[in-house]
């Protein structure tokens, strides 16, 4: 038995890792690719009151949250952390 934080657990999944999860998983390459694709999408952040510039960002880990695929995800990489 063991016992695990899963505090943040959302935003600290690394994509390479998951990839490699999903890979195992699925065959299809078009949905792998939708897949990568949606965990890569860059993320703009407003350049605030000051009327600086829009930041854009890509994360290298994480789901987005709210997203209806990340609780997918996130149990397929739980699943291996698990065994």
């Amino acid at each position: 038995m063991y016992d695990a934080d899963l505090k943040g657990y959302f935003d600290s999944i690394p994509h390479d890792k998951l990839l490699a999860c999903v890979r195992m998983r699925l065959v299809d390459r078009s949905v792998r690719k939708l897949i990568r694709m949606w965990l890569e999408t860059p993320v703009m952040e407003p350049g605030g009151k000051g009327g600086g510039p829009d930041k854009w960002s890509r994360s290298k880990k994480g789901t987005p949250q709210g997203g209806v695929i990340s609780p997918l995800l996130a149990n397929l990489y739980l699943h291996w952390f698990d065994k």
